[in-house]
């Protein structure tokens, strides 16, 4: 056996922080879902690193923000640490939360363009009311005149 100078090492506490972000934004497309899952596989992990370095105790303890922010539970040793799923805030509801102009140049120079610009504009409308965010959309076409009249299902063009 060898002597380490200064003696046998000492067991030392490791804090250990999930920050958590749980604005609106992260119930779109799986996002909370997917942090959720990646906890919960990253913490068995985390117990067999830590069984092998019998000198540290990790503590660990959750804080989720959105508007604000709040500690989902007290600090536990990690082999006590129990994990509960955290959920998305709602997205914003009542005035709207953006105003979105597209800007689009609609001359002779767009020509081999200007389908998929529209095309990729109603799309993005599409997907952004279908999720529900709070938004206020507007396209302003400039050179040879905007779409007056066409409505696609949550929005109309205005000229």
């Amino acid at each position: 056996m060898t002597t380490r100078p200064g003696g046998a090492i000492g067991s030392r506490p490791l804090p250990f922080f999930w920050l958590v972000d749980c604005s609106g934004s992260m119930s779109l497309s799986g996002k909370m879902q997917a942090v959720n899952d990646s906890i919960r596989k990253v913490l068995p992990e985390m117990l067999a690193v830590a069984s092998e370095n019998p000198a540290v105790e990790v503590f660990t303890r959750v804080l989720q923000f959105s508007h604000g922010a709040a500690w989902c539970a007290p600090w536990a040793s990690l082999k006590d640490f129990a994990f509960s799923d955290l959920n998305a805030a709602p997205l914003a509801t009542g005035s709207a939360a953006a105003d979105i102009v597209f800007l689009v140049d609609t001359s002779g120079s767009m020509a081999n363009e200007i389908e998929v610009v529209k095309r990729k504009c109603v799309e993005f409308a599409d997907c952004i009311t279908r999720v529900g965010a709070d938004v206020h959309l507007g396209l302003v076409g400039f050179d040879i005149g905007g779409h007056a009249g066409e409505s696609h299902g949550h929005y109309s063009v205005h000229s």
